[in-house]
């Protein structure tokens, strides 16, 4: 299964997948993103987001600034922006996210 969002349209979304990709190019409003075995592959907008892996890596555009905590295992970033026209929580299991601008 792979769910694919192209055209923003301003609502909530949330999507918990068990085998399945999540792709992303435009949204707007709050986005929910959970999957087991898959990846997550988003474009940020003016949102603040947390990120969380388990078995895999986080991988960013290297002009979006964010932090990070140190974890035994995985990965986890947040990002804050001045506005935050959005809240994003993204979450894999075993999959990699690609975040882009």
């Amino acid at each position: 299964m792979e769910i694919c969002i192209r055209k923003s349209s301003p609502s909530n979304f949330s999507a918990d997948l068990i085998n399945g990709n999540i792709n992303i190019d435009k949204y707007a409003g709050n986005l929910d993103l959970n999957t087991i075995n898959g990846e997550i592959n988003i474009s940020l907008g003016d949102s603040n987001m947390k990120a969380e892996t388990i078995h895999g890596n986080i991988y960013a555009d290297e002009t979006i600034e964010f932090s990070s905590a140190k974890t035994m295992i995985g990965q986890n970033i947040e990002r804050n922006t001045g506005s935050g026209a959005s809240h994003l929580q993204l979450s894999t299991i075993n999959g990699n996210m690609y975040l882009k601008k």
